[in-house]
């Protein structure tokens, strides 16, 4: 009886320090942020060896004031965080006439052609700054001054259904005026307890005073 006892006590011990080991091995690999890290990149490498390059977009205009170009917007890495697929794109100028512009945190960039919104002879565009979940999202309207990417507007918050339905995909959201230095903006905003679209005039920013874009 005395064997039978220290038998079971023996094999208790070996199965709690297996199950310790076990344990505490997990643990090392959730609170290690370098060994997570590692272990996204390689899942980010095996993605985006399997994404189609028709995630990626383009528009032709004259972003610069001198040439016609294209401008592509290029998937550079892609990760999961939680439950949610994060992106990060770079916009690059076919002519490389313009310096590339990193877009961080976009689950999708989607161009928004806008023409020569300030009348400076260079064309803008706009993209809807959109992640995995969400239906309210800014909209953000770029210039090229100087070979460098400026906003032109502060973000415009509008409501998804908004966006594609009413506002035509985006392409009615900014809009030119007779004033000069002055655009006709569309957005979302909730008054009354209802979700509405505002129609409003606003100046255009001042792009000499403006920092390079950092996203």
């Amino acid at each position: 009886m005395n064997i039978l006892y220290k038998s079971i006590l023996f094999l208790s011990f070996i199965l709690l320090i297996g199950c310790n080991g076990r344990n505490q091995g997990a643990r090392t690999d959730i609170s290690s942020d370098s060994a997570k890290i590692r272990t996204d990149s390689v899942e980010e490498n095996a993605r985006l060896d399997e994404i189609d390059t028709s995630m990626n977009d383009t528009i032709v205009g004259v972003f610069d004031g001198k040439r016609k170009d294209t401008l592509i917007a290029e998937l550079m890495e892609e990760r999961t965080s939680g439950d949610c697929v994060v992106r990060n794109w770079r916009i690059v100028s076919k002519s490389n006439s313009i310096k590339p512009m990193i877009l961080q945190n976009r689950y999708s960039v989607r161009f928004v052609e806008e023409g020569d919104l300030d009348g400076n002879g260079t064309d803008e565009f706009g993209i809807r700054v959109e992640g995995d979940v969400g239906m309210w999202n800014s909209y953000i309207v770029y210039s090229c001054i100087n070979g460098e990417w400026k906003v032109l507007l502060d973000s415009i918050f509008t409501y998804s259904p908004h966006f594609y339905e009413e506002l035509n995909n985006g392409k009615d959201i900014v809009q030119t005026t007779v004033k000069k230095g002055f655009l006709r903006i569309r957005f979302s905003d909730v008054r009354n307890d209802e979700i509405c679209i505002v129609d409003t005039i606003v100046r255009i920013k001042d792009l000499s005073l403006q920092s390079v874009i950092k996203e």
